[in-house]
């Protein structure tokens, strides 16, 4: 985790009506932002700074709405950024009713090197039918694909939950082996995140070590900091054995 920033970047709606906003760094007004456009769009403000620790803070000037899309602090310096989105109680393709032209700004604004998607208990229940969770998960994909085709993509399995443990589609071993199919379906990377748990019932284990919520469905801050570090290990230790065995890739 970092502590300093040299750089904030906050990404935001621009827009007919849109109003406008401040960013104010250390108790000193470095941006004023005003989001009022004739089409909407993503937009991008940003500012450099010291390389230390910050209080930034953003302040709406006006009665008009503002919609932002998230604050970005980096470093000048070689590291890991982490943009993190989350959207609770939602299926894949919620992410595909967003206006796909700002969606599209917003990625092309980011240099992400590699998108993970973790799908939840949600996108296995007899509401998102099979096919239909497949066909959010190919578009989502070929969306990232078509605005950086470089990019790296990771599907992990939904964490465990309580659920049956036999072959109907809200098992949670069925919902591990549908996303570890379309992972090979759409040739990306997957991660079997309810493996790194335990297995079946890991997440009764994890709420018996305050790991879990009650309704043995959702990770507390503890559990998801664990599973999070595991992933990171994952990434980083194949990384330098895919290093290791491949010179010409690293860096001079």
């Amino acid at each position: 985790m970092g502590h300093t920033a040299s750089w904030i970047g906050i990404q935001f709606l621009r827009g007919p009506g849109q109003g406008s906003f401040e960013l104010r760094v250390d108790e000193r007004l470095l941006l004023r932002v005003d989001a009022e456009a004739p089409e909407f769009a993503s937009g991008l403000a940003s500012i450099e700074l010291d390389d230390a620790p910050h209080l930034a803070r953003i302040v709406t000037i006006d009665l008009r709405p503002v919609r932002l899309f998230g604050a970005i602090l980096e470093r000048s310096v070689v590291g890991v950024v982490v943009d993190a989105i989350g959207v609770a109680a939602s299926i894949s393709g919620t992410i595909l009713r967003q206006d796909p032209t700002v969606y599209r700004q917003a990625l092309a604004q980011r240099a992400h090197d590699l998108v993970i998607f973790t799908h939840g208990s949600f996108d296995v229940h007899p509401w998102n039918p099979p096919e239909s969770h497949a066909a959010s998960v190919r578009a989502l994909v070929a969306l990232h694909r078509e605005v950086r085709p470089d990019i790296s993509v990771l599907i992990t399995s939904p964490v465990d939950y309580k659920g049956p443990l036999d072959g109907s589609r809200s098992s949670p071993a069925l919902a591990a082996a549908e996303n570890r199919a379309l992972a090979r379906e759409n040739r990306v990377a997957f991660w079997a995140l309810r493996a790194a748990m335990g297995g079946d019932h890991a997440i009764v284990t994890f709420h018996a070590h305050r790991m879990a919520d009650v309704d043995l469905i959702h990770l507390n801050e503890k559990g998801g900091s664990f599973l999070g570090n595991r992933l990171a290990l994952a990434l980083w230790s194949n990384l330098l054995r895919y290093l290791t065995s491949h010179p010409v890739c690293t860096v001079p």
